[in-house]
């Protein structure tokens, strides 16, 4: 699955590239959390109305409201076309070369994006079944930090949103806790069983974070303990 680093508005950041089908998921998930920090996500959606430029200003400038307003309006707009080339910036940088000419032609983002969303979409219950899926197969793998595990599962989430589904807190830290492996079960028992209500994914996170460094410490002293030599491995051979 291709990552890009888009550079937009002085700033970089990765992202999936939308080439088919199988990958408009992450691709949406991306721009979708680009364009909100950006403020251009409800001019790519639609839902933000283009502002229209008027035929002339004001015939009669020396009428100070007229002037006023007519200034006004004509900064919104700059200030909105700016926004436009960002969003459009960021659908034409973000999906496949093949891809680019098709929405090239469309003279705003929401028309391109309208375009996309109606060729790569999958159905919407197989892109709920797909997200759903992709979740339930993450655990903490060996050699992950439990920072990338924690963001495996919110990217994860964010992809079962897009997809029209729901993944609360209380299906977050079901899933963390059914994705760690035995040697934290402890942490599971006195950090989510014991707790008189489900606690916050973050702070779980946090919470799991110190507990990963406890047990690195801990079995790097068993391995001491284990090898020839060792004071703890002569008492246990000679007793």
């Amino acid at each position: 699955m291709p990552i890009k680093v888009l550079i937009v508005e002085g700033g970089s950041v990765s992202i999936h590239v939308l080439e088919r089908p199988a990958n408009f998921l992450p691709w949406l998930r991306d721009i979708r959390s680009v364009s909100l920090r950006l403020g251009v996500w409800e001019l790519m959606n639609g839902k933000e109305e283009i502002l229209k430029r008027k035929a002339e200003q004001p015939a009669n400038r020396t009428m100070a409201d007229d002037t006023k307003a007519y200034d006004w309006c004509r900064q919104d707009i700059e200030k909105q076309q700016a926004r436009i080339m960002t969003a459009s910036l960021i659908l034409i940088e973000s999906v496949h070369d093949s891809i680019q000419n098709d929405i090239a032609e469309y003279k705003t983002p929401a028309k391109a994006f309208e375009y996309l969303r109606s060729k790569y979409e999958p159905n919407k219950a197989r892109s709920l079944i797909l997200a759903l899926s992709k979740m339930e197969a993450i655990t903490l793998r060996t050699g992950t930090t439990i920072t990338e595990f924690a963001n495996l599962l919110r990217n994860a989430r964010n992809e079962v949103v897009a997809a029209g589904g729901t993944y609360d807190n209380v299906c977050m830290v079901a899933k963390l806790s059914r994705s760690l492996s035995k040697a934290y079960d402890d942490f599971v028992f006195n950090n989510i069983d014991l707790a008189d209500k489900i606690p916050d994914f973050n702070t779980v996170v946090t919470s799991l974070m110190a507990f990963d460094i406890q047990l690195a410490v801990r079995n790097s002293n068993d391995e001491i303990r284990q090898k020839p030599g060792s004071d703890r491995h002569k008492q246990t051979v000679f007793g």
